[in-house]
């Protein structure tokens, strides 16, 4: 009876060692070959992605971008819409990234290639964790090969093998880099006026015609400075991109130093506020349709500032209103960080636009 009982229990031992050495090689990373795909069928599991998130070694907050029906947001931006193109193009480079050639497996050596962990304040490189395909996908993202072709070096971060992939991977590290970046972009042609009412009462007020815009309120006595002087206005709109944003209200800004108000021929009117906190330039927009009729004249009857030329223009087919809700809703409520350049061609005042008088030339 007992010698039955201790082969029983020799036979249960040798079952269960077999079935934990099966287990953990089931578990243990596949080592790739040269030409295999880092991640073999990740192509049909892109939309299926629906977080990404971007951690470094160094102090910065990272990047959390999730996606919902929507589309996706950045999380350290108050949900402020991501750059979708970025992110697919990312997902798509992972998807062709083949293995060019296994590099070392030794800890030793790992920041030699920035693939050394990124946690405890250490590692140069990028750790890339995506959700939603199975197995979640958790990356560290190192340097860039540069001296003997192109590609990445990588290393799963629970595996100990790193490769030199295909595909050159520079994922942005800051979080606004990642922000859907396009607020408008308005023709200089589509302008019909433009008024820049300063905080200190100074207006100028410009009137397009055929394309340009014709500064209608020169002093007695002044000039332009160049028949080009007032190009600038015109493109203000265009190609209009952030650098950074924060809620409304969130913004502190008092007072804006200027208002600036466009109205074009498709009949949208765009309101900006602008303000100068030290070296920064902030901007907020509202978007809105004209209530003027087809003769030219608003709800009280009284014509606009450009009806004497409505009638030299071709005329614009009016803008799709439910799109100009859809932009308004997407543009309101935020304060815009935008660059000092685009900044200063929307807030120019008479004297930037007119030529010097003879005593200050």
């Amino acid at each position: 009876m007992k010698g039955r009982t201790v082969i029983a229990l020799t036979v249960v031992a040798l079952l269960a060692a077999g079935a934990a050495l099966l287990l953990g090689q089931a578990s243990r990373p596949v080592s790739l070959a040269g030409g295999d795909y880092l991640y073999p069928g990740f192509a049909e599991q892109i939309n299926q992605v629906n977080g990404i998130r971007l951690l470094t070694g160094d102090e910065a907050e990272g990047v959390t971008l999730e996606r919902d029906d929507t589309g996706w947001t950045l999380q350290q931006r108050f949900g402020y819409a991501a750059d979708a193109g970025a992110i697919r193009s990312l997902l798509l480079k992972l998807a062709q990234a083949r293995v060019v050639e296994a590099k070392t497996s030794n800890p030793e050596l790992y920041s030699r290639l920035g693939v050394e962990d990124v946690d405890a304040g250490s590692g140069n490189g990028v750790l890339l964790e995506i959700d939603g395909p199975t197995p979640p996908r958790k990356l560290i993202i190192g340097d860039v090969e540069t001296r003997a072709g192109n590609g990445t070096y990588v290393r799963g971060q629970d595996e100990t093998g790193s490769y030199l992939i295909s595909e050159e991977l520079r994922p942005e590290r800051k979080a606004e880099k990642w922000l859907d970046a396009e607020l408008l972009n308005v023709p200089p042609a589509l302008i019909k006026s433009v008024t820049i009412r300063h905080a200190d009462g100074e207006t100028v007020r410009l009137l397009g015609l055929n394309g340009h815009l014709a500064l209608t309120n020169i002093p007695d006595g002044r000039e332009l400075s160049s028949p080009a002087a007032t190009s600038p206005i015109g493109r203000g709109l265009e190609n209009l991109r952030l650098q950074d944003v924060m809620p409304a209200a969130q913004f502190d800004g008092g007072e804006a130093l200027a208002v600036i108000t466009y109205q074009l021929t498709d009949g949208r009117l765009i309101t900006v506020d602008a303000w100068q906190i030290g070296n920064d330039r902030y901007i907020a927009l509202e978007l809105g349709m004209s209530l003027e009729d087809e003769n030219g004249r608003g709800d009280a009857g009284q014509e606009s500032e450009d009806q004497a030329t409505a009638d030299a223009k071709p005329s614009t087919p009016r803008a799709d209103v439910e799109q100009v809700a859809r932009d308004s809703e997407r543009l309101a409520g935020w304060v815009y960080l935008i660059s000092v350049p685009r900044y200063e061609q929307l807030v120019r005042r008479l004297e930037d636009l007119l030529r010097p008088l003879p005593d200050q030339q």
